[in-house]
């Protein structure tokens, strides 16, 4: 039971701690770029980023 009880916990806290740092890295991003190129890059490393996060959300 207390495995269990733990393992919640880790969930819990690995997504919460994905949102601040979601959250954080919108808040922090440079506003000055206006090249199309940079937006792209942006949204597939997001991407890439998530496609982890379900990877290893999955995984536990």
């Amino acid at each position: 039971m207390r495995n269990r009880t733990q393992e919640k916990f880790l969930q819990i806290s690995i997504f919460i701690l994905t949102l601040v740092m979601i959250i954080l890295r919108f808040l922090l991003n440079e506003k000055g770029r206006v090249n199309p190129q940079s937006w792209s890059e942006d949204f597939s490393s997001d991407f890439l980023y998530l496609k982890l996060f379900d990877f290893f959300w999955l995984t536990c």
